[in-house]
C-alpha cells in the first residue's frame, strides 16, 4: 500500500492562467514565487504546457541575471560621457544683437534731434513777436485783458 500526504500538506492544483502570470511576473526560480502558490506552482510546471513556459523564463531569467549594472563614480562620469558624445554639436553662437538695435536707436534719436532744431527756424515762420511791447499786448490779451494788436473786429463775426 502507499502512503497518501495529508489533504492540508498535498499541494491544491493551481489554474494554468494563473500559474503561467507568476512565472511571467515573478520568473523561474521558486524563491521569488509568492510562499502560498509555491508547491501547488512547482506540481503545475512539471507538466506541458507549463514546463515549455518554464523553459522561457528560466532563458530569460539568466539572461536578466548575467547583465551587471555598474554603479558608483566610475558609471556616472561613463554616462556622462556617453551622454555628451551622443549630443549634437552646437553651431557657432550668433554674436548678440542688442548691441546693434541700442546703436540704431540712439542715431535714430540723436538724427532727430539735429533735424528738429536745424529746421525749427523754418517750420515756425517768421517771429511775429519780435518788439517787446508786442509781446506784452499777446500777454494781456491771454490774461484777458485787451485784445491782441491783429485782432480785426470786422472778422469778428
Amino acid at each position: 500500500m502507499s502512503r497518501q500526504d495529508p489533504p492540508s500538506q498535498r499541494p491544491s492544483a493551481i489554474d494554468p492562467a494563473r500559474a503561467a502570470a507568476i512565472l511571467a511576473a515573478f520568473g523561474a526560480k521558486p524563491s521569488r514565487w509568492p510562499a502560498a502558490e509555491r508547491e501547488a506552482l512547482r506540481a503545475a510546471v512539471a507538466q506541458e504546457p507549463l514546463a515549455s513556459a518554464m523553459a522561457e523564463e528560466a532563458a530569460l531569467d539568466a539572461q536578466l541575471d548575467a547583465f551587471k549594472v555598474e554603479t558608483g563614480a566610475a558609471a556616472s562620469s561613463a554616462l556622462a560621457a556617453s551622454v555628451l558624445a551622443a549630443a549634437p554639436r552646437s553651431q557657432r553662437a550668433a554674436p548678440l544683437a542688442w548691441p546693434r538695435a541700442a546703436m540704431a536707436l540712439a542715431a535714430s534719436a540723436v538724427l532727430g534731434v539735429v533735424v528738429g532744431f536745424s529746421a525749427a527756424p523754418f517750420a515756425a515762420g517768421p517771429a511775429p513777436l519780435q518788439d517787446p511791447a508786442a509781446m506784452d499786448s499777446v500777454i494781456a490779451a491771454a490774461l484777458g485783458e485787451a485784445p491782441p494788436p491783429w485782432f480785426d473786429e470786422a472778422n469778428d463775426g
